[in-house]
């Protein structure tokens, strides 16, 4: 008999919307396909993070670097940074988390490219 997964014994630890990467160097061809994603920020970058949250420290050419990475110009960051700020502790958590599937949703049809390659996906926990 096959194991049943009760989702009431998970926590859930939100949802992320990053691109997938080309897998890094150092990590095992054999083990992993040529293209991945992550949870961690060193090898994926996320949206939201703090270049889209108003008062975080990051600098004006930091938050255009990141945004670009999402095919964001310059206007398209300030609405984000908006959408971000305003939602941040109660729909957006520190840095990079949504905490639920439809604001994730919402982010990736209200600012990004149909046809950009990103990858929502949440976590949990036992």
């Amino acid at each position: 008999m096959k194991d049943v997964i009760n989702l009431n014994d998970y926590v859930s630890g939100g949802y992320f919307v990053t691109r997938r990467v080309d897998t890094p160097s150092y990590s095992s061809s054999d083990l992993l396909p040529s293209r991945i994603f992550s949870a961690s920020s060193c090898i994926c970058d996320f949206i939201p993070d703090t270049w889209a949250i108003e008062w975080s420290s990051d600098t004006r050419e930091r938050r255009l670097e990141d945004a670009e990475k999402f095919g964001l110009s310059e206007p398209e960051l300030k609405k984000v940074t908006k959408w971000v700020t305003s939602r941040f502790g109660k729909e957006v958590g520190w840095p990079d988390v949504c905490h639920s599937l439809h604001v994730a949703r919402a982010i990736v049809r209200d600012f990004l490219s149909p046809d950009m390659d990103v990858v929502i996906f949440g976590m949990a926990l036992a």
